[in-house]
């Protein structure tokens, strides 16, 4: 309640019965002190105070119902104006309704008597409020979502929504999402950068596409798929147009992969992959604007170094079913999980003690330079997406990474995966 607004009855009343035991404890002078502060506060009488404080605070039924203070005409005219308008919360329409019923009079809508005009200027919100009724219930009303809702795609309809529990019981349960990197102007091609996310383990792979259409996210999809060194039970994705649409729905049906979506407005549905939004794309990459193909080579450059640091060396904290947290890094919970036959197993292990966490790092911050060298699009001049697909089939992941990161072992020694075995 603002502290100008005086108290209702029933905030008086609940005063009262704070102040009357302390009232009638109190000694004769302490009782018109008292009387004056319950004065002040409640804005009553001192003779209204003393009859209510020897009295009953309860309040009491009213016997006979009061009768209507505004005139039908009144009522008209009010119910007139709130449908001139499009039906306004009261609140908005209160203190314009003397002059829209002014309006309307003079356009020959409906007749004011000086009677009439008084009572609109000391009509109150509520009344108006109960007269004209709720708002989104008026059958009249233009602004009411009446229109037939946007039509959903055969691909959305046929996605069924959920969202993938906290604990599920293997790897392959993936959440995906894209992070674009527009630099807050939404025009023209732009760069995205798709990243999935590992629900059991905290696995991520991420690349980098020109644009988010359906040809750019399928060869995404792909390109991401092969670097998983755990088969692809399920993609859950939100409902963006970039993943609900044939293209990705025919790419998953054909290889047996179930395709799941987040529920309207319930962002956390994918709150695994939200969070490697910030902490995987956004706190390295920024949020600049990224609109080239050149520029998309050098993310992806970046994130086939960062998806290793992450996953090989740095440690996640995960919440158990029992409330406890255990800290590991996803390749240890992978092993933990006993995914691999023991020479996979050896394989990712040894693969692991040949990387030097620190060369690999400095790789990072070396990617991170070559992507703010990178030139941009000329303004002007189309840039052609396809130029971007299909790079991650024929392309070295880590031209510059293995001879400083991983100087103890050979690719040979690498983890039996294909997205390795492409670096052979």
């Amino acid at each position: 309640m603002p502290p100008e607004e005086p108290m209702n009855v029933d905030e008086r009343r609940k005063y009262l019965h704070k102040m009357r035991p302390l009232y009638r404890k109190a000694p004769r002078r302490q009782r018109s002190a008292l009387l004056d502060e319950m004065e002040a506060v409640t804005g009553l009488h001192r003779k209204s105070l003393l009859r209510l404080l020897h009295g009953d605070l309860r309040r009491k039924p009213r016997r006979r119902q009061r009768g209507p203070t505004y005139a039908p005409t009144t009522r008209q005219v009010i119910r007139a104006c709130a449908e001139a308008l499009d039906y306004p919360c009261a609140e908005r329409l209160q203190p314009v309704l003397l002059s829209t019923a002014r309006t309307l009079a003079r356009h020959g809508h409906l007749t004011l008597s000086p009677e009439v005009e008084k009572q609109l200027a000391r009509v109150s919100v509520s009344t108006v409020r109960r007269i004209v009724g709720p708002v989104r219930r008026q059958p009249t009303r233009l602004a009411a979502s009446k229109r037939p809702p946007r039509r959903s795609s055969g691909v959305t309809r046929a996605v069924p929504q959920g969202r993938l529990p906290a604990h599920v019981p293997a790897p392959g349960f993936i959440e995906a999402d894209t992070v674009f990197h527009n630099g807050g102007v939404a025009r023209g091609v732009f760069v995205y950068s798709l990243c999935w996310t590992d629900v059991f383990s905290g696995w991520v792979v991420t690349y980098a596409t020109l644009g988010n259409s359906g040809l750019v996210m399928r060869d995404a999809f792909a390109a991401l798929l092969a670097r998983l060194p755990f088969p692809l039970r399920e993609v859950h994705v939100d409902n963006g147009p970039e993943f609900l649409n044939a293209l990705i729905y025919d790419f998953l049906q054909v290889r047996g992969i179930a395709f799941t979506r987040s529920r309207p407005y319930h962002k956390n549905d994918n709150r695994f992959v939200e969070e490697n939004n910030g902490s995987h794309i956004r706190a390295y990459v920024g949020h600049g604007r990224l609109d080239a193909p050149a520029q998309v080579q050098a993310l992806r450059a970046l994130y086939a170094s960062l998806d290793l640091y992450h996953n090989l060396f740095l440690p996640l904290m995960r919440r158990q079913p029992d409330g406890a947290y255990t800290v590991a890094t996803p390749l240890d919970r992978l092993l933990q999980a006993r995914i691999w036959d023991p020479a996979a197993a050896q394989a990712w292990r040894r693969f692991r003690e040949c990387l030097d966490p620190w060369a690999l790092r400095l790789a990072i911050a070396d990617a991170l330079n070559a992507l703010e060298a990178a030139p941009g699009a000329q303004p002007g001049q189309a840039e052609d997406v396809r130029s971007t697909l299909g790079r991650w089939k024929t392309d070295a992941l880590w031209p510059r990474l293995l001879p400083t990161a991983m100087p103890a072992c050979t690719l040979q020694e690498a983890p039996p995966i294909s997205w390795l075995h492409a670096l052979r």
